[in-house]
């Protein structure tokens, strides 16, 4: 049974050390915390829980609206110069 450290296995699943971490707090990887008492966690994961993992379901997002953007109009410094000619 080899050991893979959470980079070596975020590269051999193709996924972010980051979420693989966090699959590891969560409980839904098997892993192993060989870290200092629960202030600094050093994850080893074995090929077999990595291969158990399955992928998130993608869940389709609704389309977003338009975004409406600014009014183009007159500019602030055409307004100023009309106020100042009219004043």
């Amino acid at each position: 049974m080899a050991l893979m450290t959470l980079k070596e296995a975020a590269a051999q699943a193709k996924l972010s050390a980051k979420t693989l971490r966090n699959h590891c707090k969560s409980g839904r990887l098997k892993c192993m915390d060989y870290g200092t008492g629960g202030v600094r966690h050093d994850w080893r994961i074995t090929p077999e829980a990595l291969e158990a993992i399955e992928p998130a379901p993608i869940i389709p997002q609704p389309a977003a609206a338009p975004r409406r953007g600014r009014r183009r109009g007159r500019s602030a410094s055409a307004a100023v110069q009309t106020y100042l000619l009219d004043a």
